[in-house]
């Protein structure tokens, strides 16, 4: 636990700096300006939903495997699993988490195999989660006061964008 704790607290403080930093800033600061702030408030929100469940997921399929882990130990392994995860390597970190999440929870002693499954399984739940709520966010569309189902105020042609970047903008919240 000594050696993750500060790595998992190394890893947030990156994350947060690749984050807020130089382009990125001045996206929020232009993002803001125009208005848009409720919109960056409830993406900000669901992506804090987001990380908040894909944590606590690495600690109830740690425990369901019968091991008797701290709870803070977990969730700092699944902040390491999670940042190394989220680097542009792979496709939604597939490999990357895996191989991550059987260094890091091997140090809490998990085998390499239910870090494996574990980690497998925290994949397909994100996967999932997409799958089935995706659709719904762009129905209803929480991000605009206009719907963005609505083809008569933007034209089919812009409805069927609006739709599409939407879809692309939820999955990059949600994963």
């Amino acid at each position: 636990f000594s050696v993750i704790l500060p790595i998992a607290l190394l890893a947030l403080f990156l994350a947060t700096r690749l984050v807020y930093t130089g382009s990125n800033r001045n996206v929020i600061r232009q993002s803001l300006n125009d208005g848009n702030a409720p919109s960056l408030f409830a993406a900000f929100i669901i992506k804090l939903l987001s990380a908040f469940l894909n944590s606590f997921s690495y600690v109830l399929l740690v425990k369901a495997l019968g091991y008797e882990n701290d709870v803070l130990q977990i969730l700092s392994a699944a902040a390491i699993i999670s940042f190394a995860a989220s680097l542009p390597i792979t496709v939604n970190g597939w490999g990357v988490r895996e191989l991550v999440a059987i260094f890091v929870l091997g140090f809490l002693g998990l085998s390499e195999a239910d870090a494996l499954l574990v980690s497998v399984t925290v994949g397909f739940a994100n996967l999932l989660v997409v799958f089935l709520i995706s659709p719904f966010l762009i129905i209803f569309d929480p991000f605009s006061s206009k719907s963005s189902i609505n083809a008569e105020l933007l034209g089919p042609k812009k409805a069927s964008e609006y739709k599409i970047t939407h879809l692309a903008v939820l999955i990059f919240i949600l994963f």
